[in-house]
């Protein structure tokens, strides 16, 4: 509900492209949060992995509305099959990749697989991987006119056919 509030008070396209900065910060500082003092490290990746949650929720929810403003109808049907096969996809290919990775990373930095350190590189691959995202949603701007369209047809509708007829 809020991400939604968000959304309509600011514009989709600047929560969509805050929530991918908010994704690509947390996956790059939770390896970082080990190096603090340990009685900090705990209450950080918390917070860090709220940040995770946040970024996703804002960008799952704003992220409908905007392609729907920035596309054209012939478009969609492609955006939006994409827009609901990715997370899917990437749930299994990356788990069958985060399966691999950590011991061949491991294997690489001469460390034990039981060391954080292979995950922390995976940690902040997964924030760079997620960086091209920013200057794609920078490069985009929202269809006004469609917007102006859509709120001058609801402003001229009438809600006189749903009254009901008191007697």
């Amino acid at each position: 509900v809020i991400a939604g509030i968000l959304g309509k008070k600011y514009g989709n396209r600047p929560v969509s492209i805050s929530a991918v900065i908010m994704l690509i910060t947390s996956f790059s500082l939770i390896p970082l949060s080990q190096q603090l003092p340990l009685a900090y490290q705990q209450p950080a990746i918390m917070v860090l992995k709220s940040m995770t949650g946040t970024g996703l929720s804002l960008f799952m929810v704003n992220a409908a509305p905007y392609l729907t403003a920035v596309t054209t109808e012939k478009q969609r049907v492609l955006i939006f099959s994409i827009l609901g096969a990715a997370p899917p996809a990437a749930g299994i290919i990356g788990s069958l990749v985060g399966g691999i990775l950590p011991e061949l990373i491991a294997a690489q930095l001469n460390v034990s697989i039981s060391s954080p350190l292979p995950f922390a590189v995976l940690l902040v691959g997964a924030g760079m991987f997620v960086l091209p995202a920013v200057p794609i949603l920078l490069s985009t701007s929202e269809r006004l006119k469609t917007v102006k369209k859509v709120k001058a047809a609801s402003q001229q509708t009438s809600l006189r056919p749903f009254a009901v007829p008191i007697i």
